[in-house]
C-alpha cells in the first residue's frame, strides 16, 4: 500500500474540519486539504520510486501497479445494427462484430491451393533442403 499513517491521518482531519463547519471554502479546512494533498502525493512519489529501485527484484509489483494505472477499457459498447438499432446484449453485439468482419475479410479459392509435392519438388531444385 502506497498511502502512508500519515497522509491518512491528514485525510481524516481534513474531513473532520469539513464535518465540523460543511464548507469547502473554511480556511481551517483549506489548510488540511492542501496539507493533505500535499502528503499525498508525496506518499505516491515515494512508493512509485521505490518500485523502480526494486524492479529488478520485484518486477511482478512493479507491472501490477502499472497494470492497474491503466486507463482503457476493455469493454465494447452498444453497437447499431445495419437497419440503425441499437444492440447491447453480449449476443446480438458478437453477432453484429461477425457481420461486419465476415464482409471485410476475402474467402480464399480453394480449387488453386499448391499440391506439397510440387512445392517441395520446386524448393528441392532451387538448392534448399528440407
Amino acid at each position: 500500500m502506497w498511502m502512508t499513517w500519515k497522509a491518512s491521518r491528514l485525510i481524516k482531519r481534513k474531513q473532520r474540519l469539513y464535518a465540523k463547519y460543511k464548507n469547502a471554502e473554511h480556511p481551517a479546512y483549506k489548510s488540511a486539504a492542501k496539507e493533505a494533498n500535499w502528503e499525498l502525493k508525496r506518499s505516491r512519489r515515494k512508493f512509485e520510486k521505490q518500485l523502480t529501485e526494486n524492479i529488478k527484484s520485484d518486477a511482478k509489483s512493479f507491472y501490477a501497479y502499472v497494470g492497474s494505472k491503466r486507463k482503457a477499457s476493455l469493454k465494447i459498447g452498444p453497437l447499431k445494427d445495419d437497419s440503425g438499432n441499437v444492440t447491447s446484449t453480449e449476443q446480438d453485439m458478437a453477432h453484429e462484430l461477425n457481420k461486419f468482419f465476415t464482409t471485410v475479410f476475402t474467402k480464399e479459392n480453394l480449387t488453386s491451393v499448391p499440391e506439397i509435392q510440387h512445392v517441395l519438388s520446386v524448393w528441392s531444385t532451387s538448392g534448399y533442403s528440407c
